[in-house]
């Protein structure tokens, strides 16, 4: 393990942070799996998946744009620990509503509705308990964990509800919750920021985060870029039923081990080989290339190399593309991150995540609600396809015109250090 990841997890408040990151992310995926597969079995549509996807986008559009200063505001701290509390009610209501489909949307939502409190705060509390020199690395540790939580969510997900009944991933994941907001808590009480200003300063704070970005390159292009990947990602979590069912041919409980394992084998190999071996060295900009390309080549073969093989061979082909998968979410996701957060002042980062929090809901539902629909019609392998010539777009986008993009800015910052 490399020096840095041994100073990171000789931070017990980051270990504090992360702790409840994993909780949360545990907590979502398992619901999610569980939640997918229920509706899915039921009504054998994608675009009922996609409802959920989009009822869980609705609170961002709704309360999204109005979050960031108010992160910056208060404490971020009882910020975390009030969200899991509340997410934890919401989860284990699910024994409520359980016999009826319509129900679930609404936890969904509710769900949702208090993540747009907790990512924000989360993002921005992270610098506070990290050094600088150590943000890529933590990021990085951050990234893993979003794949790592995918893996070990989708993974419990259906052994549990085999094992022990549909409700056990909502009890496991309220009782996850609950410790995540123990773990917060032994966070610091104190923290930079200003408290109780008046609404015309709360305004001017709320307008100025947008501007900010807008006039800020080298935010903007690693928020495009994260809005780009979450689309993909969350249409892929769309049509991952459809395209269990009808290209891999398994049953959606089972098929867990044959995608979101070898994903989450990608991610650690990304984040723990990879990553420390070329981000020293090599460009952020070159490091989401080789993502971009890796991506390209996951869904190519995916869609069309997968779809030809039969049996055990073609379970393995797609296996061994989930690895390739995993390993471009975290060359994407990481550099971008990093970017952000070195070039975001402390008291600006609340307003710039909950900025990428409502963007990333906007980029999101639209996409979202149309590739299921088209998955419905053409097949979930044809969707798959028009995502790998995305991936290819944009890696040539970023070739010719990004690289360029950014030296011109980094010179003109020199120039202005001049």
């Amino acid at each position: 393990m490399s020096p840095e990841f041994n100073q990171l997890f000789k931070n017990a408040n980051f270990l504090r942070l992360w702790f409840s990151q994993i909780a949360s992310q545990v907590t979502i995926n398992m619901v999610n799996f569980a939640l997918i597969a229920r509706i899915f079995e039921n009504t054998g549509s994608s675009v009922a998946v996609s409802f959920l996807w989009i009822t869980y986008g609705l609170p961002a559009l709704l309360i999204g744009p109005i979050v960031g200063p108010l992160i910056d505001l208060a404490s971020k701290r009882k910020i975390l620990i009030v969200t899991n509390l509340l997410q934890a009610v919401a989860i284990f209501s699910y024994h409520l509503f359980k016999q009826k489909l319509f129900p679930l949307y609404t936890i969904v939502f509710v769900y949702s509705l208090l993540d747009q409190f907790y990512m924000p705060a989360e993002g921005a509390s992270i610098p506070y308990h990290v050094p600088k020199k150590l943000l890529p690395v933590a990021n990085s540790l951050y990234s893993l964990t979003f794949q790592a939580a995918l893996l070990f969510g989708f993974a419990l997900s259906g052994p549990l509800i085999v094992a022990f009944g549909a409700d056990m991933p909502f009890v496991l994941g309220s009782i996850l919750l609950i410790l995540a907001a123990l773990s917060v808590y032994k966070l610091p009480k104190k923290e930079n920021g200003q408290r109780h200003r008046s609404f015309g300063a709360y305004w001017q704070d709320l307008t100025y985060g947008y501007s900010y970005v807008r006039h800020q390159p080298f935010i903007l292009f690693p928020i495009i870029l994260i809005m780009g990947f979450q689309t993909g990602f969350s249409i892929i979590a769309v049509i991952f039923p459809s395209y269990i069912n009808d290209v891999l041919h398994l049953a959606i409980r089972d098929a867990s081990w044959v995608l979101v394992i070898p994903g989450g084998i990608g991610a650690l190999l990304a984040a723990f080989y990879i990553l420390p071996k070329v981000l020293g060295s090599v460009r952020k900009i070159k490091v989401i290339e080789l993502g971009l390309l890796a991506a390209c080549a996951c869904l190519l073969s995916l869609g069309i190399v997968v779809p030809t093989l039969g049996g055990i061979v073609r379970s393995g082909v797609a296996s061994l593309s989930a690895v390739l998968g995993g390993i471009a979410g975290i060359l994407l996701l990481v550099p971008a991150n990093t970017v952000i957060q070195e070039q975001t002042p402390p008291s600006m980062r609340g307003r710039i995540y909950g900025s990428l929090t409502f963007l990333l809901t906007i980029a999101v539902v639209a996409p979202t609600l149309l590739a299921a629909t088209i998955s419905d019609v053409v097949g979930a392998q044809m969707l798959v396809l028009i995502l790998a010539t995305g991936a290819l777009i944009s890696f040539f986008l970023i070739k010719t015109k990004g690289e360029g993009f950014v030296n011109y800015h980094l010179n003109t910052l020199k120039k202005g250090e001049n």
